[in-house]
């Protein structure tokens, strides 16, 4: 089989992604989310064509409801569950980002994204 790699930028692939004679396949990344259900791309309604089961729908809304961190480990178990018996993404890739930080900085404060607020030099 032949492949066709085609490179562009996100606005080109939210443009193309919806027409199906464009594409067998689309890659792309999402980044470390501390909570899982800030992980639109794997887990929310927002992409078209995306996932659609009501199995994941009730376990997200039973997962999203609970307040208390041990019954919500249980949930997830359970929202992972269905990921497995249903299969609708697999992970092809890892993403790792590096970053590095003058000791000059300051105010810095570290996240998973890095962001700017009341920071600077000395």
């Amino acid at each position: 089989f032949k492949t066709d790699l085609q490179v562009v930028d996100w606005a080109t692939l939210v443009q193309r992604r919806n027409d199906a004679k464009l594409w067998d396949v689309y890659f792309t990344h999402s980044g470390l989310f501390p909570e899982p259900m800030l992980s639109p791309p794997q887990l929310g309604d927002g992409a078209p064509g995306w996932w659609e089961s009501d199995a994941k729908k009730s376990t997200l809304a039973a997962f999203n409801q609970e307040t208390d961190p041990a019954k919500r480990g249980a949930l997830w178990g359970k929202v992972q569950q269905v990921v497995y018996d249903e299969v609708p993404f697999i992970e092809v890739g890892k993403f790792n980002g590096l970053s590095a930080r003058s000791a000059k900085l300051s105010g810095y404060t570290p996240a998973v994204w890095p962001f700017f607020w009341n920071t600077s030099l000395k």
